[in-house]
């Protein structure tokens, strides 16, 4: 990731529609298919600016990793979770450390997805989970899969069948962002065919206070839409695996 682009991650985290839907749907299906009275100890690889470790601490004792000193600084100015400077490959953990290991939009940075997901495999206790977020179709390529560095974009399939690989079990996997994905193809589709654009990234459009407001109602909204089924089609995708065994 451009290292300029933390200082924008950290300074929209706490308030823009994206960063609140998304977290909203993410701890909805930790309390729907694990529960607080299962997680002990917690990973979150990558975890960048430190978006998701305030809440993460509420379900158990946690870890957070980056290879970014600049992100892990700036992670230590809104959080007293204990954050790391280490490489994705081999983490500086005994194996059957942890009973959840997250990694929220970190697989489609890496040259090679495989290694971190035997990773995480490996730091797993038994009956721990896997949760992942990843950017869904490669059609949506744009901005800010090019100053965030990725390598590529997924389709939930090729995601269940990783963590398959690997040998975890996929407890629930969907796509969301699903609302605001026809405007977003629209976009992005237009952007490819135009001047190239003068924004740093996706988080220099502003919008008004109460369209923000209704942004991340909307799209937070899809975390009830999940108890009941998984979602078509979207802009990012989410999955939930389990290792079963030691």
């Amino acid at each position: 990731m451009e290292q300029t682009y933390y200082q924008d991650y950290f300074e929209n985290q706490a308030d823009h529609w994206w960063f609140l839907g998304r977290k909203k749907i993410i701890f909805s299906l930790l309390e729907r298919h694990v529960g607080r009275d299962h997680l002990r100890r917690i990973l979150d690889v990558g975890c960048g600016t430190g978006v998701a470790l305030n809440s993460l601490q509420q379900y158990g004792d946690t870890l957070g990793l980056d290879r970014s000193y600049e992100a892990l600084h700036l992670s230590r100015q809104m959080t007293r979770v204990p954050v790391f400077q280490a490489e994705f490959g081999s983490l500086p953990f005994k194996e059957k450390s942890f009973d959840l290991v997250c990694a929220f939009d970190i697989l489609e940075h890496l040259e090679n997805d495989k290694t971190c997901v035997e990773e995480a495999y490996r730091l797993c206790k038994p009956g721990g989970h896997l949760m992942v977020t990843v950017p869904a179709f490669q059609f949506l390529w744009g901005i800010q899969d090019e100053i965030s560095h990725h390598k590529r974009r997924y389709r939930r399939g090729e995601i269940t069948r990783l963590v398959q690989k690997i040998g975890f079990h996929p407890v629930f996997a969907s796509y969301f962002n699903t609302f605001l994905f026809p405007p977003i193809a629209f976009i992005r589709g237009i952007a490819r065919y135009r001047k190239p654009q003068t924004r740093k990234s996706d988080l220099d459009i502003q919008v008004p206070k109460f369209l923000n407001t209704f942004l991340a109602g909307l799209f937070g909204s899809e975390a009830y839409l999940m108890k009941y089924f998984k979602l078509p089609v979207g802009v990012s995708i989410v999955c939930l695996a389990q290792k079963m065994r030691g």
